[in-house]
């Protein structure tokens, strides 16, 4: 099974980081969002069949959460993990 890890967003909060990062699990054609905060999981969602296109609201909404809650988003470079 293959499993490709990218960096979406990154968001800072004082000397706090935030990630939102992204995982395609080609086997069974799904996508994962997973949001870390100082490195430990905070939460995952994964997408496949009809949920796929749940995808994207739920990952802009996952972000505004985080601005919404004094997170500044930075810029990502690259983006692999």
């Amino acid at each position: 099974m293959k499993v490709d890890t990218r960096l979406l967003r990154h968001f800072t909060k004082g000397n706090r980081v935030a990630e939102i990062r992204e995982r395609t699990v080609s086997s069974f054609q799904a996508i994962e969002f997973m949001v870390l905060i100082d490195g430990s999981l905070l939460e995952s969602q994964m997408f496949h069949g009809r949920r796929l296109e749940e995808y994207a609201p739920a990952l802009e909404a996952r972000a505004k959460q985080l601005t919404d809650d004094g997170w500044l988003e930075q810029r990502v470079l690259g983006g692999s993990c």
